[in-house]
């Protein structure tokens, strides 16, 4: 359960990074930046204190081998978010933000 929630909680990121990633630049850093540094942090504590304290011995190789599968889903998934938080740096800025060209005070060349 707690997966799937992490999944919509996901999609929707990627989701407001995609659409308002250009408008609120100071938001979807943060977001990509917890999503890059608050995973590993989870699979730490994860293996560090909570499996340690409440899982199971017997089942600690099929453990770390879950963490290793979803370690390489987390690097997918970052690579899905910067792809989006670079596709907001390289959309046009909307036309009323756009500067025309002053012209230039030289004389033309010959």
């Amino acid at each position: 359960m707690v997966g799937v929630f992490f999944f919509v909680f996901f999609l929707g990121c990627a989701g407001f990074m995609l659409e308002a990633g250009r408008e609120y630049k100071t938001h979807a850093l943060v977001v990509s930046s917890l999503w890059v540094i608050g995973v590993p942090i989870f699979f730490f504590c994860e293996h560090a204190f909570i499996y340690r304290k409440w899982g199971d011995p017997a089942e600690f190789d099929q453990f770390k081998r879950l963490q290793d599968t979803a370690a390489k889903i987390w690097a997918a998934a970052v690579l899905v978010l910067a792809a989006l938080l670079a596709h907001g740096e390289m959309k046009a800025p909307p036309p009323c933000c756009i500067v025309p060209a002053q012209a230039s005070t030289a004389a033309p060349a010959k």
